[in-house]
Parts: C-alpha cells; sequence; structure tokens
C-alpha cells in the first residue's frame, strides 16, 4: 500500500514538473517572438525612414561627379539670411530667406540643414524660389528643430548665378525672446557645373522677439 501510494505520488509530482517545464517553455517562446517581432517593426521603421531622406540626397549626390580634367573651383560663394521683420511681435508671423550668392557661377544645385529653436518659434512649409526648378526635399521637423532642403536646376538649364532666394519660410514668433537660426556646414553644400562644391561660407541670423 505505501509503495503504491510512493509511485501515485512520485508521478503526481512528475506531472507537475511536467506542466511547470512545459508552461515556462511556452511564456519563454512567447516572449522571445514579441521580442523578436518589437526589434524587425523598429528597424523596418529606421530602413523607411533612411530611404525616405536618402531619396532627396541621392538626387543631390548624383551631381557630385569631379572629372580628372576639370580645373578645380574656387569656394567663393556663401548661404545666408535675411528677413522682412527684425523684430516681430509675439503671434506675429514674418518672412526668413534663405539667400545663395555666387560670383556668377553655374550652379546645378544647392541643399542645406538650418536649425532653430521650435519652443520660440514655428516654421511651416517652404516656399520655393524662382533660380531652381526642382525640389526633391524640403522638409520641417519641428521635434528636432531643422529644415532641410535640396533644390536643383533641372536638366540641361545651366543659367549662372549671381543671387537668388532658394526659399522662403513662413515664421510665427511663439514666444518674447532670442531665435537663432544657424546652418549645420557639413550639411550645407553649393554644387557648380561638374559637380564640385563652391560653397565658402554660411551666416546665421539672430532675431529679437518682444
Amino acid at each position: 500500500m505505501k509503495e503504491r501510494l510512493k509511485k501515485t505520488l512520485l508521478l503526481i509530482s512528475s506531472l507537475l514538473i511536467l506542466s511547470l517545464l512545459l508552461g515556462g517553455g511556452y511564456w519563454l517562446i512567447t516572449q522571445q517572438t514579441e521580442k523578436k517581432l518589437r526589434e524587425l517593426e523598429k528597424e523596418t521603421k529606421s530602413v523607411r525612414e533612411k530611404a525616405e531622406v536618402e531619396t532627396g540626397e541621392a538626387s543631390f549626390k548624383k551631381r557630385e561627379i569631379n572629372l580628372p580634367s576639370q580645373v578645380k573651383k574656387e569656394k567663393n560663394s556663401s548661404l545666408y539670411l535675411q528677413t522682412d521683420n527684425q523684430n516681430p511681435q509675439v503671434g506675429e508671423e514674418f518672412s526668413l530667406q534663405i539667400i545663395a550668392q555666387t560670383p556668377g557661377e553655374t550652379v546645378d544645385g544647392a541643399q542645406f540643414t538650418l536649425t532653430y529653436n521650435p519652443e520660440v518659434v514655428q516654421i511651416n512649409q517652404p516656399l520655393e524660389g524662382q533660380f531652381f526648378s526642382l525640389y526633391p526635399q524640403k522638409n520641417i521637423d519641428s521635434q528636432q528643430g531643422k529644415v532641410r532642403v535640396i533644390a536643383l536646376q533641372a536638366p540641361g538649364q545651366n543659367e549662372p548665378l549671381s543671387q537668388t532666394v532658394v526659399v522662403s519660410l513662413p515664421v510665427v514668433a511663439l514666444t518674447k525672446g532670442t531665435a537663432q537660426f544657424n546652418f549645420l556646414e557639413k550639411e550645407s553644400h553649393l554644387s557648380a557645373q561638374g559637380g564640385q562644391d563652391i560653397l565658402q561660407k554660411t551666416e546665421g541670423l539672430r532675431i529679437e522677439i518682444r
């Protein structure tokens, strides 16, 4: 009788242990699967966002081809800012122009990234200028406070450039204080015919909001 009881208890214990192992295994597999799904979703989102940015950049970089026989271009051009209202009031809208200036160079394209404080000003969709005819990228990142623009001449166009408005930015003053706008130099270029970067300098702008 005791021997049978021992066998029964042993069988029940074995079944309980087996159930726990199966349950634990199922939980572990479920957790690992959910983790992999989250990682895959994150990776897919990252690839999609990167592709959107690179699509615009590819159009610009296709023109950046330096031929060995080309005469090296002097970096003698600039990107700077100007505004129609140096001291706007809170709630007032004003315009900010991005100006490209060269000494009569043939320019295939312009590219820039402009930074600002999104807590101080709001920037709306850029308005295209008259010189460039293609704009593969005109992005406003109101979270990080960045404006990114790529502007190109159409294939076959070889117009020389002295000075032009690349884009105009409609800006709304949100609060009193200083609104500082700066170019990221590593992400700002003027591409001459043949692809050489002729951008020598960039100039930011400070606006006092009252």
